[in-house]
């Protein structure tokens, strides 16, 4: 049994099965598939997304460029928001969506959402060989994103 088959069993498949590839594609998750480390602790922040970690940094600068698949500032990654400026000094984490997995976001954080941009410069595209590319080696940290540097982003502040 393949890796997606065999996770299979934590989603909620509809009866009748899946009508599309996009139901398939955003399909739910069934309750406690996903236990939250921490409930209760507001210190504890979760991933967002079943995702791969591409880039950790911990001093954040806010004109330097990062790596997130290409090079962009804070002000250019929050689509030149004011509230930028409040992120000068923390934690980023870039996490990046693989086709074979659940594509639902979630809120790391407890808090309310202040902003959120849904369209941040960028488009949708596809590649030409994405199973070769998995299977060629390691897709862990530091790994080479960028064939992804195009695709859709958004932001959410909590």
């Amino acid at each position: 049994m393949n890796e997606l088959g065999s996770k299979m069993n934590d989603y909620i498949i509809p009866e009748g099965d899946y009508v599309s590839f996009n139901q398939f594609f955003t399909r739910e998750l069934k309750d406690g598939k996903r236990p939250i480390s921490g409930v209760d602790g507001d210190s504890v922040v979760v991933s967002p997304a079943d995702a791969v970690i591409n880039m950790i940094d911990d001093n954040l600068p806010i004109d330097t460029p990062i790596d997130v698949t290409q090079k962009l500032n804070v002000r250019q990654l929050l689509n030149q928001s004011k509230l930028a400026v409040h992120f000068e000094g923390g934690i980023a984490v870039s996490c990046i969506l693989l086709p074979n997995v659940y594509h639902r976001y979630h809120a790391p954080v407890s808090g309310t959402m202040v902003e959120s941009d849904e369209d941040v410069a960028g488009n949708y595209f596809g590649i030409a060989d994405f199973p070769k590319q998995i299977n060629g080696g390691n897709v862990g940290y530091g790994y080479d994103y960028s064939v992804f540097e195009h695709f859709r982003r958004g932001y959410i502040i909590i």
